[in-house]
């Protein structure tokens, strides 16, 4: 009788320890499957060298950079070629419709010139101007556009003088 209790006790506990999702070292299979949970997506993405889908005339990198005294572990630093035949300085970034806002800090980076300018128009899939600012060497403008349904952001540089101008913590918000 007794043993009738102990094994109705530890049935019970067995039963109840697998519907709560507990297991047993049985030293086997013991038909417990593991599950995988999935994080989320980040709703900020940093924008990085590959989302760079074409430049023209422009050296472009994703680096540190230091933007009126701000330094910003992530930057992309955009640097129009001098002698560009057809002055079309530009960098597009594919957005591939996947996100609700483009965010950022622009402004010239400290090493450059302090006489270092730049007219910026921010255009979304090569239509008129979102955003077109002045930007002059100890500035920073905000950036944070709406992009939503946008396939390619690009960034118009009219240069009043030469050297790179840098977009700080460049994000695309889903």
């Amino acid at each position: 009788m007794r043993r009738t209790v102990v094994a109705a006790v530890v049935s019970a506990w067995f039963g109840v320890a697998c519907s709560m999702g507990g297991t047993t070292n049985s030293g086997g299979d013991d038909g417990v499957v593991p599950t995988t949970t999935t994080a989320p997506a980040s709703p900020e993405v940093s924008v990085d060298r590959d989302m760079v889908a074409e430049t023209r005339n422009t050296r472009t990198t994703v680096e540190e950079a230091s933007i009126n005294g701000t330094t910003y572990p992530t930057a992309l630093v955009m640097a129009p070629l001098r002698y560009a035949v057809d002055r079309d300085w530009r960098v597009e970034l594919d957005a591939g419709r996947d996100y609700r806002r483009f965010r950022g800090d622009l402004g010239i980076p400290d090493d450059q010139s302090s006489s270092t300018a730049y007219r910026v128009d921010i255009v979304l899939d090569n239509g008129p101007p979102v955003l077109s600012v002045e930007v002059r060497f100890g500035e920073t403008k905000t950036i944070d556009l709406e992009v939503t349904n946008v396939l390619r952001l690009g960034i118009v540089l009219s240069p009043g003088s030469f050297g790179a101008i840098a977009v700080g913590n460049p994000r695309l918000v889903r």
